[in-house]
């Protein structure tokens, strides 16, 4: 791969930076411009960074089988390294392949200063896990110390970025931006949007949500070394259901560099403690946005995926579901968790909600158990557990997998 910038260009409402990238074992893949744009006054403070352009690619190209990664400017060691240690740990996970790419920065390689003083900030989504950091932060640090929030920065486009019209007044990025900046009112902080085409370098989405995801929001982080040295990352799970994902605390700090930091933070605390804490702070619910399927006005809440669902029955077993004003119902019916299928990979979050629904709300605590047991039956024949899964496996090996097809086939005609 070959990445001719990053430079830095005005742009009528703030600044951008844009690098393109070519790749070389895919010689008819067409090149593409990467590129991340800030407004307001954060705007000044946007770095045309060789480290946010390479901590974007980095495991996109490893995945893709690239051997290099050839770009302009110098790189920080540190980070170089980590990416280094996490594509090997995505390659254990058995996401891309063994051998990362070489990093060969034209420059050489060479550490960056920190900004002095320190200044911290946090990736802010207005969902449950960031809006707890948040306030956490607020409790347990002066607003004078190094290690208090003083930015918020919130990147657009990860999943959809065709999707994003900042100029569309009734679009998911207005009204999102609405609500972030509200958030990071009441909190005293100033919101730094940043939005990007960074993920078109991924495959798919799913791998997006399985390798890429923080390696990208660490990219927007590099953007803006003079501005802090550490932006946190909130938690989306606690350590005892930790699965391998885009986020995670083994592999989130791989992306600092000498100069930002990037930190993996609420990890000890699980997600109905969490939704709890909040529940207990007078507003704290008001404002949530926890879906990503960027539902149509006036909410921006579908209220019928799973995170939505998730999140509407903590806060239904705790009474509060109604004080959250972007979710389209004010109560949760057990039909609602019925119609949608749980799976073995979230089935431990919606088990950790159980506390808070039996006997307060049992309806939907029945709901969630038959939504389990589905589950682990799932779960059940992936393992091929039990008899059925003996058959399973004999079929296999001594039919061909005939007996499976067979069976499918009466399934469907009837």
């Amino acid at each position: 791969m070959k990445i001719a910038g990053p430079r830095r260009e005005r742009t009528p409402g703030g600044a951008r930076v844009v690098a393109r990238v070519e790749w070389e074992n895919e010689p008819g893949r067409s090149p593409l411009d990467v590129w991340w744009e800030a407004g307001g006054s954060a705007a000044e403070d946007l770095a045309a960074s060789p480290d946010a352009i390479l901590a974007a690619v980095f495991l996109p190209a490893a995945a893709r089988g690239e051997r290099r990664i050839a770009l302009e400017g110098p790189v920080c060691p540190r980070l170089a390294e980590g990416l280094v240690a996490a594509a090997r740990v995505f390659a254990g996970w058995g996401r891309i392949p063994s051998e990362p790419p070489r990093i060969e920065p034209r420059s050489g390689f060479r550490a960056p200063l920190p900004r002095r003083p320190e200044r911290s900030a946090l990736f802010l989504t207005g969902g449950i896990d960031s809006t707890h950091l948040l306030r956490r932060n607020r409790v347990d640090f002066p607003r004078e110390h190094s290690e208090s929030f003083g930015d918020a920065l919130a990147v657009f486009g990860l999943y959809a970025p065709d999707q994003l019209d900042p100029a569309d007044p009734f679009g998911a990025y207005a009204r999102t931006r609405e609500v972030l900046d509200a958030i990071a009112a009441d909190a005293g902080l100033i919101l730094v949007p940043v939005v990007t085409n960074a993920t078109e370098v991924a495959s798919d989405v799913d791998f997006i949500a399985r390798v890429s995801l923080s390696s990208v929001l660490a990219s927007a982080a590099h953007l803006f070394p003079s501005r802090w040295s550490s932006v946190c990352l909130a938690s989306g799970r606690d350590a005892s259901i930790l699965v391998p994902l885009g986020t995670h605390p083994l592999i989130d700090p791989s992306f600092s560099s000498a100069a930002v930091a990037v930190r993996h933070e609420g990890i000890g605390i699980t997600r109905p403690e969490r939704i709890a804490e909040l529940a207990a702070a007078e507003g704290a619910l008001s404002r949530l946005l926890v879906c990503m399927a960027g539902p149509p006005p006036p909410f921006l809440n579908c209220g019928r995926c799973e995170k939505c669902l998730r999140t509407m029955a903590a806060l239904a077993g705790l009474g509060r579901l109604a004080e959250s004003r972007e979710f389209p119902v004010r109560d949760l019916a057990p039909d609602a968790i019925d119609a949608f299928s749980v799976g073995p990979h979230y089935a431990p979050y919606w088990r950790d909600l159980l506390p808070l629904l039996r006997g307060r709300r049992d309806d939907l605590a029945a709901a969630v158990e038959r939504q389990l047991a589905a589950a682990e039956r799932q779960a059940r024949w992936f393992r091929n557990a039990g008899w059925k899964g003996l058959l399973r496996r004999a079929d296999r090996r001594f039919l061909g997998g005939r007996l499976l097809a067979l069976r499918r086939s009466i399934a469907r005609a009837s």
